[in-house]
């Protein structure tokens, strides 16, 4: 604007008036007269009067004129003009070139300013993104353990049970598995759980295993147990009220809003170890001129805390896994590192990156209150790594969120072991999905070793049932991946086949021990997968859902609306809409889902809680085994 300034003004005026020559054909607005001024979004506005071949072509009623230009545009348009003119009529001056000089710094400077910007603000967050100390998410410091016993919560009766009362040999156990999914599955499994509590059920539950959004409902669910675990007669409706809603908040935004904070964009000499009422410890402090670099899962486990609350793994009566993927290792026991033996634990691991592993990657790390399954048999065998932390100080909130760390959004998240006892330890994890999406193959796990902990196991055992909430999206069909759809989804695959391995395991050793144990796959309905709820940790306002049926065909609700949808899949409440046509119509297309068969599944549950035996006392899924 001051350039192209008659009057050389000494600061930049925000409208001059500019009646610059040129040919008629390239504006509709009139020379005399026209105005520019500076406009919002990076344009220039052109102001003045339509030129008269203009008006008569549009028959305009007014011919007051405006136009929106970008600057590139505008420089563009003169320099047209410039060149269209004869050489009797052009300027005085060598007005071309500088138009043309012009033209070139326009494009060249955003260029340079925003390569500048980038290298000032990008390079040191690149550099304490690599080189930095990472703070752990998770540092145990205890040498106490859970060490529940697996046999003991399948098995025996008259145990602890929280707020309920012991359970006796013929009432049935129920294991829930919640799967990976985000916002989808938080809530659909909070809906799960309130619907074992409405029918009085609840208090039946004694193993949960969880990955990602699952991991998030079924710690909630621990940390208030005693609210949320009560037989029917003294159900807290507002308890279940609440659970639901902190299932949707939009943890994402929260870590959005938190990014920008110092201590994730360059670091600090300090960092903090605890969150809201967390138990307070000293904050820790970085040796040497490189700072600590928090990673964006940090903020994600302060605000579970925040939201979930700060109670640790020795609180839950029932035995509670969550699980996480491992991506690498690093021991701090006999290395020949150079670094100072007096650093923590988090600086020897970037001081020593050349004793980093990741051969462990791919394996699974359990944050969990029961005891360590028995070791795989020392005979050279290859084994799939499976590594179970019991401790009792570990927070229910943070391991939730290490076990919903999804990748790409969260980097690698450490865990740090440095009690005095045990041997100082560093893992990276990530979302438990990267290995196995459903949850299912940890739980097997543990019953299965249950046996092994207990060979006196009583001949007769109460029967178990298997509640698989899974809310994995379905495949969909099939598009040009260039072959990164099968690595994608090979986990899932193979994780598939070693779970249906082991479920023929202890199917088998409940047989052997003439007892029932059924397994019950309660899918989330399709509409509500495909497409409809996110797996990322947002809930929107406003979701759109396809019938499956007919894709064509779609309706938009309020998140209101769907909360309650979801909550009604296994309960009987009063459901009120802002939409209620549309919400029906969703309704009815998940009723019809003929894949996934919620609403028969889920009767034939609450069915089978009655329990029946066959001839030989031996009931297992999918008939009679001799």
């Amino acid at each position: 604007m001051r350039l192209i300034d008659k009057q050389h003004l000494s600061i930049t005026p925000v409208e001059i008036a500019y009646d610059y020559e040129g040919s008629e054909t390239l504006s509709t607005v009139r020379n005399r007269g026209r105005t520019i001024a500076l406009h919002g979004a990076g344009r220039l506005k052109i102001e003045g009067r339509y030129e008269d071949q203009y008006q008569r072509q549009t028959k305009a009623a007014s011919n007051r004129a405006i136009q929106f230009m970008t600057p590139a545009e505008m420089l563009a348009q003169f320099r047209t003009q410039l060149e269209r003119l004869p050489a009797g009529q052009a300027p005085t001056g060598d007005l071309l070139a500088s138009l043309r000089n012009f033209q070139r710094s326009t494009l060249v400077y955003p260029a340079l300013v925003g390569a500048l910007a980038y290298g000032l603000i990008g390079g040191p967050a690149v550099f304490s993104f690599l080189r930095a100390i990472q703070p752990p998410e998770l540092a145990i410091r205890s040498e106490r353990h859970v060490n529940k016993q697996p046999a003991a919560l399948l098995f025996e009766s008259n145990q602890p049970n929280g707020g309920c009362g012991p359970l006796q040999p013929t009432m049935p156990r129920i294991a829930v598995v919640a799967s990976g999914g985000g916002t989808r599955a938080a809530i659909y499994t909070a809906s799960l759980l309130r619907g074992l509590a409405e029918h009085d059920q609840i208090c039946n539950v004694v193993l949960v295993s969880g990955v990602s959004g699952g991991s998030a409902a079924l710690g909630y669910f621990a940390l208030h147990e005693k609210e949320l675990r009560r037989p029917r007669d003294t159900m807290d409706v507002k308890a279940w009220d609440d659970f639901s809603q902190a299932m949707a908040l939009p943890f994402i935004e929260q870590v959005i809003d938190g990014a920008s904070d110092m201590r994730f964009a360059f670091g600090r000499w300090r960092w903090a170890s605890s969150a809201c009422h967390e138990a307070q410890r000293p904050d820790e402090d970085v040796t040497g001129w490189i700072p600590a670099r928090s990673r964006l899962g940090a903020i994600l486990a302060e605000s579970f805390v925040c939201h979930m609350g700060t109670g640790t793994m020795e609180a839950p009566s029932f035995g509670l896994m969550l699980n996480t993927a491992i991506v690498g290792s690093f021991s701090n026991n006999g290395q020949p590192c150079q670094a100072n033996h007096n650093l923590s634990l988090p600086e020897r691991a970037t001081r020593c990156r050349q004793f980093l592993d990741a051969g462990q990657a791919g394996g699974r790390l359990v944050l969990t209150n029961l005891a360590a399954p028995a070791s795989p048999p020392d005979d050279g065998s290859l084994h799939m790594q499976l590594v179970t932390l019991d401790n009792a100080d570990i927070s229910i909130a943070r391991a939730a969120a290490l076990s919903a760390n999804f990748p790409p959004v969260f980097p690698d998240a450490a865990i740090d072991i440095e009690a005095s006892g045990e041997a100082r330890m560093r893992y990276w994890v990530t979302d438990g999905g990267a290995v196995e999406n459903r949850g299912a193959m940890t739980l097997y796990y543990s019953i299965r070793d249950a046996f092994r902990s207990a060979p006196q196991a009583p001949q007769a055992l109460p029967p178990l049932h298997v509640v698989i909430a899974d809310v994995s999206a379905s495949a969909g069909r099939y598009s040009e991946s260039f072959g990164f759809g099968s690595v994608l989804g090979a986990g899932g695959q193979l994780g598939l086949g070693l779970e249906t391995e082991l479920r023929a395991a202890i199917e088998r050793l409940y047989c052997d021990h003439s007892s029932e144990i059924s397994i019950h796959e309660i899918a989330m309905p399709r509409v509500f997968r495909d497409g409809g709820i996110g797996t990322h940790w947002l809930l929107p306002n406003s979701l759109s859902f396809a019938n499956p049926a007919k894709p064509s065909e779609t309706e938009i609700l309020s998140a209101h609306d769907v909360e309650t949808l979801v909550l009604a899949l296994h309960n009987d409440i009063s459901e009120t809409y802002q939409d209620e046509a549309a919400a029906k119509k969703v309704k009815l297309w998940a009723q019809d889902d003929a894949t996934a068969k919620h609403d028969a599944n889920w009767k034939e549950f609450l069915a089978s809680l009655t329990p029946t035996q066959s001839e030989d006392g031996c009931q297992v899924q999918g008939g009679i085994k001799d």
